[in-house]
């Protein structure tokens, strides 16, 4: 196999690096700039956690076994139940009951919360108007 030869001019303390995989092997399918923000902003835990749900297809629904995570990335149930709490925290996860949603962008799921929050408001808006009384009972019990 011949290799390319490289692009760019380098400096001396650099070293040309090439790239062999096999073709059949799987790909993560993220964008480069998801996994430096990921890499940069997770704990350890967190990215293993991050990488491993990024190995599914957009859409793919499945049900998350901590078992799997901890045999694939060698991590103990305190360690995953802790990334999970940090991708919750950090805005990778989204959770409602037993119903998670995995954001490999974050800001995907910082627009859908805006989207929630306005029509959280708009509710609010109309119940105010259509029930006060209710609706300070709600916003109350929201303030505790």
């Amino acid at each position: 196999m011949e290799l390319a030869t490289p692009v760019n001019n380098s400096y001396p303390n650099q070293n040309e690096i090439s790239i062999i995989k096999r073709k059949w092997e799987r790909y993560l399918m993220v964008g480069i700039d998801e996994i430096r923000e990921a890499s940069c902003e997770l704990s350890n835990g967190a990215l293993k956690l991050y990488l491993y749900l990024c190995e599914n297809v957009d859409g793919y629904v499945f049900w998350l076994s901590p078992k799997d995570v901890q045999a694939k990335y060698n991590m103990s149930k305190s360690t995953f139940d802790r990334a999970k709490a940090e991708l919750i925290q950090k805005g990778y996860l989204s959770q409602e009951g037993r119903k998670i949603k995995f954001y490999c962008n974050k800001k995907d799921c910082n627009d859908n919360l805006e989207k929630l929050i306005e029509k959280l408001n708009t509710l609010g808006g109309r119940l105010e108007a259509e029930n006060p009384s209710l609706f300070q009972k709600y916003y109350d019990d929201f303030e505790k």
